[in-house]
């Protein structure tokens, strides 16, 4: 539908199409004690973290 919040993924999945994608579960978070706002922060955080530590990863 093209509406992905984020650009770059928009951007690659209009280039690519979706069949070029593959996803996997990389952390949960189970913390019933989050705010909203907290969540959404150690949300910013860990998408963070993933991106510095998958950065450079061959992919099959």
């Amino acid at each position: 539908m093209g509406t992905h919040p984020n650009r770059d993924v928009q951007a690659a999945l209009k280039a690519h199409g979706g069949d070029a994608f593959g996803y996997e579960v990389l952390e949960r978070i189970d913390d019933p004690d989050l705010t909203p706002l907290g969540l959404a922060d150690l949300l910013k955080r860990r998408e963070r973290h993933w991106i510095e530590a998958l950065a450079g990863r061959k992919l099959a």
